[in-house]
């Protein structure tokens, strides 16, 4: 089956092309109020300056949709813009004009709004966080990203202890800032380091441990330290991330500290930039020429974080641009591979493609029409995921046709397929969901690309965008309405199940959904017969998104709660023996992911743990990963008195 191409714009789009609810909510937006366009003194009175997120790629717009959604959730609490602009240094016109894109928001602006947030609404949730977001959007080196790793909310209710992450966070923080006094200085760094080299090593190991820890701010936080070190001690740190790596379990999101370290490198192309491009070189190109080797040992290789490291390379460092290409296409077209590795490397080809300027290149054109093709035909390498193969194709061919990096407009690109049903009713839903006016827009289309998008960094991008803005809840209600549809496919659900996790919002509704997914993607191995890759996966996602969502640490009851309700799953999945076929040892090894941040105390003489005793039957597995993975777990996790240690004592 094959797809027309989508276009962009919507001018022409027929008013039956919109789901009803759209048509309504559209409706409404025009009878009470449009986009201001007035003055910033008209927009801070109305407070209906809209963010519709037109472009994904957008990252200012993305961080003004964050702000503005922040600043909303406070208005609903009674605490009004113009009260927050009082706490601010800027004024409330300059607010305004930030808002409406006429400037852009300082990191110590939106640092400002978090501290607001917990100081004038310490009874919300999800209140923090922009600073850090608009780091992450911008990848900023300076003061004031520093100050963004450490959010005011660390300091509620928290003493700095050595085995704490806000005392490793704020030394790995002090010691940038001394780097960044002697290079604004002029003077040579050389000094500083090797008095240093003791404390950095003591810190780089202990921030490699919270960035392989469940996706927190604080985890993302690590992996952007780790690549910020890394450009004044690249020794002292590349080794030790390199190692983590290729050795240890968690290793795999040491990707995205690569990726931070060569952005950086393309930031500054004097100094040390020009150092760290010059010494970075040869060691990405030797990690990618193994990619597929370290894949096979990764606990989670559908993260593709190997691939988003891949597709940032820019064309020129390597000289010659064949090694990323090939990675990338051979990934893109490996039918072992995750619907989400094959969709992240054909579109990331793509991107590359027209970063370079390269799009109407004969090659490259040649090249997107095999691939296009291959999608189109895929379907009977893997009837799993026929439908999701499709999806890809139909993308692919909507950025190639119409010579744009990714896709926006989602509505253009309607397929009649059951899959699509299920997530137009899930955006129906949300419409009528309570949003202010104002980001209203912007969180459907950011819901929209959680799912829809192909391209896996922006996926991504748009679940950390609804995060940083707070209105979680009405997502986490449309996810959960995708996962119980009947007409959602086993790859859209996975998906689903994803961004719950990544989301770090441990509602009931959040609960509930990752419980039933688990649940029911465990039912499915247990009772096929033969086992599809993507049965397979979707309960490897499962177990990860409760270990993403429940792992983090502050979120011991509800893990329990959540485990408890899992624990005969649990135990039938340890107990199977199928779990020592070869291809079921990424369900292996998310169970050792799950049960070691999920792990409780207990008290002096009570019975062990489930999260021990599972564990202690894994490490026997005949997977050498699962083996050594339960085996570290034990030795640091689980104290003599019935404790539960942090990660952090993982470094003694």
């Amino acid at each position: 089956m094959s797809y027309p191409p989508g276009t962009e714009g919507s001018s022409d789009r027929p008013a039956s092309a919109v789901p009803p609810a759209r048509r309504r909510a559209g409706r409404a937006r025009s009878d009470s109020a449009s986009a201001v366009t007035g003055s910033a003194g008209d927009a801070a009175t109305s407070g209906r300056i809209e963010h519709p997120i037109a472009d994904i790629g957008g990252h200012e717009s993305l961080v003004r949709y964050a702000a503005a959604a922040q600043l909303a959730r406070l208005n609903e609490a009674d605490i009004s813009q113009a009260t927050v602009a009082k706490v601010l240094t800027i004024n409330a016109a300059n607010l305004s004009h930030c808002l409406a894109g006429r400037q852009k928001f300082t990191i110590q602006t939106l640092h400002e709004i978090d501290k607001a947030g917990v100081a004038l609404a310490p009874a919300l949730d999800h209140t923090t966080g922009l600073a850090q977001f608009g780091v992450r959007m911008r990848q900023l080196l300076d003061r004031e990203s520093l100050t963004a790793s450490v959010p005011p909310n660390y300091f509620v209710g928290t003493t700095a202890r050595s085995e704490d992450e806000l005392h490793v966070m704020t030394q790995a923080a002090g010691i940038l800032d001394r780097f960044l006094t002697v290079e604004k200085a002029g003077r040579p760094i050389a000094a500083l380091r090797d008095k240093h080299a003791g404390q950095i090593k003591d810190v780089v190991e202990r921030l490699i441990l919270i960035a392989g820890a469940p996706p927190t701010p604080r985890n993302v936080e690590a992996q952007i330290l780790l690549g910020s070190l890394a450009k004044y001690a690249f020794e002292i740190t590349f080794g030790r991330l390199e190692d983590s790596l290729r050795h240890t379990a968690l290793g795999f999101r040491v990707w995205r500290a690569l990726t931070k370290i060569l952005l950086l490198s393309q930031a500054e192309q004097d100094g040390h930039g020009a150092y760290l491009s010059q010494v970075l070189k040869p060691r990405v190109s030797r990690l990618l020429s193994e990619a597929a080797e370290i894949r096979n040992d990764s606990i989670y290789p559908g993260r593709s974080l190997d691939l988003e490291l891949a597709i940032a390379v820019p064309l020129r460092w390597l000289g010659s641009p064949t090694s990323v290409t090939d990675l990338l296409y051979v990934r893109a077209t490996n039918p072992q591979a995750t619907l989400r590795e094959r969709a992240t490397a054909a579109h990331g080809l793509w991107q590359r493609a027209m970063a370079a300027g390269h799009a109407e290149h004969e090659n490259v054109q040649a090249r997107m029409a095999t691939l296009i093709t291959h999608f189109r035909e895929a379907e009977e390498q893997r009837p799993d995921i026929a439908s999701g193969l499709r999806w890809v194709a139909t993308t692919l061919d909507h950025v190639v046709h119409n010579r744009v990096n990714l896709c926006n407009d989602w509505q253009q690109m309607r397929v009649d397929e059951p899959w699509f049903e299920a997530i137009t009713k899930a955006v129906e839903m949300l419409t009528l969901e309570n949003i202010p006016l104002q980001v209203r827009e912007g969180t459907i289309k950011l819901f929209e690309h959680m799912l829809l998008q192909n391209a896996g960094v922006e996926r991504r991008t748009a679940i950390d965008a609804v995060s940083a803005g707070g209105y979680v809840e009405p997502v986490a209600r449309a996810l959960s309405q995708v996962l119980r549809d009947s007409r959602t496919e086993s790859w859209m659900r996975i998906r689903a199940s994803f961004a719950l996790g990544f989301m770090q919002h441990r509602s009931r509704t959040t609960a509930r959904s990752l419980i039933s997914a688990c649940r029911d993607a465990c039912d499915a191995v247990c009772r096929a017969d033969s086992l599809t890759e993507s049965e397979i996966n979707e309960l490897h996602t499962a177990l990860f998104a409760i270990g993403d969502c429940y792992g983090a640490v502050g979120a011991e009851q509800d893990a329990a709660n959540v485990r408890d309700q899992l624990s005969e799953h649990l135990e039938h999945l340890v107990d199977d023996d199928r779990l020592g076929d070869e291809r079921m040892f990424p369900i292996a090894r998310a169970l050792v992911y799950l049960l070691t941040f999920t792990a409780q105390p207990r008290d002096r003489g009570a019975p062990k743990d489930l999260s021990q005793m599972l564990l202690e039957k894994l490490q026997h597995h005949n997977d050498r990963v699962t083996a050594d993975f339960s085996k570290w777990a034990l030795r640091f996790r689980f104290g003599e008195n019935g404790e539960v240690r942090p990660i952090l004592h993982a470094a003694r």
